[in-house]
């Protein structure tokens, strides 16, 4: 098995990798078990060896190639050179992605990435004629910010991010109804609290709230405190990848009806995966109460509204989810959300 992950030298890109190393082994398309020979991560940096080593990645199992999602050249080589031997089973995390502030701010950018790079991957394969099990990310800005959503939603966004992955998700349905590939969309909630500097992402506050005073920083909060926000950690998230990698293509399918209702669209293979609605209040005040168990000296949260910011971050996103499919799926559920910040504890500080 070659498992490939664009966008994989990101955060959630390294724990995933990580993840598959340690599980080892997936399920091809036919259902066969096959031991994980390979985990190539693309992305616009490769991860040099100190990087490697820091993310758990020094295995000679891991590849890291520096790539354009848009042309995807140098993936093209590496896979072109498997296939002139034999046709392994391939896997494909498609994670790579522009984020929604950036987004916003460039729209050629974000097409070109978010729209052009999905296309690019799956006629990677096409070209060849082989049809891996690809899951890809989509996310609740593709749905309308009304108090809660779920899998029979309309997709509608206010972001540019957001349409873009409300077209992911019907490329990928299209893709997988043609035998192009055998494909599933993962809808993301916003994931916490990621490691590093900030990211372009406009809901960074959600990390930013638990991140910067842990390491001892003070943080100027942006948006509104009491609005609440589908979160999920990213220990739960790379769980739930992967057990909807696992997932035979006709669960996914039966799933779209419970009971004889209709819950999603016939043909849907877009999941919503499982979220916690929580406040930045509440995230804060969860982050205090770990840290005041452990004895944590944590910097200081102070606010200072910005508007444009609060209101584009309260038009992107419902208040809460429904993932009644996940469930029915059986996939992975969020821990409260004070084992969420005791994961980056243990993880990153």
């Amino acid at each position: 098995m070659k498992c490939i992950i664009t966008g994989g030298t990101g955060f959630v890109g390294r724990c995933l990798a990580k993840r598959l190393l340690e599980v080892g082994a997936l399920r091809s398309t036919t259902g066969i078990l096959h031991e994980i020979e390979e985990v190539v991560l693309t992305d616009t940096v490769a991860l040099s060896d100190a990087e490697m080593d820091a993310a758990g990645l020094s295995d000679p199992r891991i590849v890291s190639l520096q790539d354009d999602i848009r042309t995807l050249d140098k993936l093209d080589k590496h896979i072109g050179a498997l296939w002139s031997s034999n046709s392994p089973a391939v896997s494909v995390f498609h994670l790579s992605s522009i984020m929604s502030g950036q987004g916003e701010e460039d729209f050629d950018l974000c097409m070109g990435v978010n729209v052009d790079g999905i296309r690019r991957v799956v006629d990677l394969f096409r070209a060849r004629g082989v049809a891996p099990k690809l899951v890809s990310a989509s996310s609740i800005a593709a749905l309308p910010a009304r108090p809660i959503v779920g899998d029979s939603d309309k997709l509608s966004s206010a972001t540019t991010y957001g349409m873009t992955k409300g077209f992911s998700e019907m490329f990928i349905n299209d893709c997988s109804r043609k035998g192009f590939i055998d494909g599933r969309s993962a809808r993301l909630p916003t994931i916490v609290p990621r490691p590093g500097a900030p990211n372009k992402a406009a809901t960074g506050a959600f990390s930013s709230i638990i991140r910067e005073p842990l390491h001892g920083r003070d943080f100027c909060c942006p948006i509104s405190t009491d609005r609440p926000h589908p979160i999920s950690g990213y220990r739960t998230l790379v769980e739930e990848l992967i057990a909807l990698h696992e997932l035979p293509a006709q669960a996914i399918l039966d799933s779209c009806v419970h009971n004889g209702e209709a819950i999603a669209p016939q043909g849907d293979r877009c999941v919503q995966l499982h979220a916690t609605s929580a406040t930045l209040q509440e995230l804060q005040d969860a982050m205090h109460s770990v840290a005041r168990d452990r004895s944590l000296d944590i910097g200081n949260v102070t606010f200072s509204i910005d508007s444009e910011l609060d209101s584009l971050v309260g038009a992107m996103a419902p208040l809460a989810v429904d993932s009644q499919r996940a469930t029915l799926l059986d996939l992975p559920a969020d821990p409260p959300l004070t084992e969420i910040v005791e994961h980056y504890i243990e993880d990153f500080l």
